[in-house]
């Protein structure tokens, strides 16, 4: 892997934030809900941060977890690891003991950064690690006046004894002795399932956090820096890369809102007109079902991008239809650090005539796709597993060597994803492998049956699962949810679907619930559905 730079020769994305600071302080960095955070406002938290961090013990190379929702301390702590040299390391803060307990032992935190109403148990689980990591509090109602109910937690008493981001006093930036990493350091550990087996920590460069961030103005000539709000989580790799990594590349504007709720999510697009996002298409869905979503809402869109979960090219077409947008699909891993395919920003949905599923593009720049079968490398149309090699890949799983080895094969990562490529290149998946159904020996690929509920006028989300069967081995479920106000029985969906897929492909059973559970990315859980 090579150092990568931006347009503007910075060679990490915490050199390329000093070099905006030094240039354009007074710039806008990060909008949170109705408060505001200017580049050289924020340097001042870094700089008290990082100061805090290196005096608590925090040095090159140590580990700095972070358990926040997206709030600017988020931003704030990212850069003033990086300013140490430290590795940050996102972690959903709606985990349980049990799964924290397990990664914090794997990962060894030299500090956490939580919010202050988690503080007692967060802890609580530290206080069992071998080496006593320091802890940081994160206020989520700071830097912002309007303390907005709909998505903010309860105000929370200060912890004694215990310091918060928003209240360091201010330290001098030039004090910070000049440690910060170089592009070939390890910045990130982004803990993901993967393509098999428990949680592992995907260890990610500086440099590849470069080439994601600057992805996006690769791909898209945007008329300004652009606005990206922060649909995903920033502890998830697309907010991390494609939103916080973007807007900052850019030398733009990340605006948050805690998490998603649509009716803020809307005021706040109002409020700051963004150019750019990514979302999953659940979020999209939930938008296009408020009541109170008008096409204007994503007038000032320059691209929008979905991944993260398959996007059903009926639902896609509504959009277009709605709001004069397209959804340009993207696809990426946790391993990939981002994207490593999307839909040109000059061309529309490319569809399968086969299956009718849409593309998830072509690969980006600097990127290569191989599908490989039993037997190695197939030609084009012909299905396997997807493997892909870029300068934005993991370089491994962290403590991982077993594992490395077999998902990492000569530069390539062996996504588990099922797919096949065209003759020009479009890429579309089929599953992941771990999901398919085998039905009386037939090879049951549960997203194709999903796009065909997704057809149905009444149909607002469906996971479709293998389920044992004493016969067939497998057999088909169906778990639906319906648009509001519609209705649809079990022998409609079944009807449906017999005219538009082979017997074998239908589901025998259909269960309806109001809402399928979801990832706070928005990805719906199939390991929960069944």
């Amino acid at each position: 892997m090579h150092a990568t730079t931006s347009a503007d020769g910075a060679s990490t994305l915490e050199a390329r934030f000093r070099q905006i600071v030094d240039a354009t302080p007074e710039a806008s960095f990060l909008r949170y809900l109705d408060g505001a955070l200017t580049y050289g406002e924020v340097d001042g938290r870094v700089s008290a941060l990082s100061d805090w961090l290196r005096t608590h013990g925090v040095s090159h190379g140590d580990r700095v977890i972070l358990l926040l929702q997206n709030v600017p301390d988020f931003a704030i702590a990212v850069l003033a690891s990086w300013r140490i040299g430290a590795i940050v390391v996102p972690i959903n803060p709606m985990y349980q003991d049990r799964e924290l307990t397990g990664m914090f032992a794997d990962c060894e935190p030299a500090a956490i950064v939580c919010h202050d109403g988690e503080h007692g148990r967060i802890a609580a689980i530290a206080a069992c690690l071998a080496h006593r990591p320091a802890i940081i509090l994160s206020g989520s109602r700071d830097y912002q006046s309007g303390d907005d109910e709909r998505v903010l937690p309860p105000a929370t008493t200060v912890v004694d004894g215990v310091a918060r981001i928003a209240l360091l006093p201010a330290v001098e930036a030039d004090a910070a002795p000049g440690d910060s990493a170089l592009p070939t350091d390890l910045g990130l550990l982004l803990y993901t399932s993967g393509t098999t087996g428990r949680p592992k920590g995907a260890m990610h460069r500086h440099d590849a956090l470069l080439v994601n961030a600057i992805l996006p103005l690769r791909w898209h000539r945007f008329s300004q820096p652009p606005t990206v709000y922060a649909m995903a989580p920033l502890f998830h790799i697309t907010g991390f890369s494609l939103h916080f990594g973007t807007a900052l590349a850019a030398g733009g504007s990340l605006c948050l809102t805690y998490r998603f709720q649509p009716d803020v999510v809307l005021d706040m697009i109002e409020r700051t007109r963004p150019s750019f996002t990514v979302g999953s298409i659940t979020a999209f869905m939930a938008l296009m079902n408020h009541p109170d979503t008008r096409a204007d809402h994503f007038g000032s869109f320059e691209m929008i991008w979905s991944g993260g979960a398959p996007v059903p090219p009926a639902v896609a077409a509504e959009f277009a239809r709605r709001f004069g947008k397209t959804l340009h699909v993207a696809y990426g891993m946790t391993e990939t650090g981002g994207a490593t395919h999307a839909t040109p920003p000059d061309r529309g949905r490319q569809i399968d005539p086969a299956s009718g599923s849409i593309s998830v593009g072509i690969p980006v720049p600097d990127t290569f796709q191989r599908i490989v079968g039993d037997e190695g490398e197939v030609p084009a149309g012909e299905t396997g597993e997807l493997w892909v090699k870029a300068p934005q890949l993991m370089t491994g799983y962290w403590h991982r060597p077993e594992e490395n080895a077999v998902t990492l094969v000569d530069g390539w990562l062996r996504t588990g994803d099922i797919g096949k490529v065209d003759a020009d290149g479009w890429l579309y998946l089929v599953d992941r492998k771990k999901d398919m159904i085998i039905a009386s020996g037939f090879k049951v690929w549960p997203r194709e049956v999903e796009d065909v509920l997704y057809d149905h006028p009444a149909v607002r989300e469906a996971a479709v699962v293998g389920i044992p069967d004493s016969y067939r081995g497998e057999t088909v479920k169906a778990v639906v949810s319906l648009k509001p106000g519609a209705t649809v029985d079990a022998a409609d969906l079944e009807a449906h679907c017999r005219a538009n897929l082979a017997s074998y492909k239908v589901p025998r059973f259909f269960e309806f619930l109001d809402d399928l559970p979801k990832t706070l990315t928005g990805k719906i859980i199939r390991a929960a559905v069944r």
